[in-house]
């Protein structure tokens, strides 16, 4: 911000360093977690990039530390939660976590996966948009450390997940009822 309040630009992370269709990021100290939604059939990645003040002018330098699948269609939203970065994919109604580790730069491993609206009946009302779940953010609930929130535009469901099950699926609770 200027002196007025205004918003200046500062500077640019490339696109060789933050990887195709940087649709969302988020911070932790001085790491930017990038999702990359790319068109359906290409392969959506999570970048993870260093940031270092490079001067007034030019306001930030960015490193590539590590880029991974998403393991999912159209990674679209992030969340951080402890040492878990959370990915909404978009396109196939999937939620990823990769486990990082202490400081959040390096990715330790993939952590769990899971598919929102299984055992649901597909297409719901707005038949467009509604052939499959589709995952479109993953909040941390505050003050629920292992709680998180996946908005689903496919079942127009907010799935509340359980971030503390790790062997490979999560659960997944649509709130009761029917949800539409």
């Amino acid at each position: 911000l200027d002196q007025r309040g205004t918003l200046v630009p500062a500077g640019v992370v490339p696109t060789s360093v933050c990887g195709p269709n940087p649709s969302y990021c988020i911070s932790r100290q001085t790491t930017l977690f990038i999702a990359n939604e790319v068109e359906k059939g290409e392969r959506s990645t999570v970048s993870a990039v260093a940031l270092a003040a490079d001067g007034p002018r030019t306001g930030l330098a960015g490193t590539l530390l590590w880029r991974s699948p998403a393991h999912g269609e159209a990674c679209c939203h992030l969340g951080l939660q402890g040492d878990e970065l959370l990915a909404a994919n978009y396109g196939d109604g999937t939620v990823t976590s990769f486990v990082l580790d202490g400081n959040g730069s390096t990715l330790a491993r993939k952590g769990t996966h899971i598919s929102l609206g299984t055992g649901l009946a597909f297409p719901g009302p707005v038949a467009k948009r509604q052939e499959c779940a589709h995952a479109h953010a993953v909040v941390p609930v505050v003050n629920q450390p292992t709680r998180v929130l996946a908005p689903d535009l496919g079942s127009d469901r907010v799935w509340v997940l359980d971030a503390s099950v790790q062997s490979g699926g999560g659960h997944g609770d649509g709130g009761g009822g029917d949800g539409r």
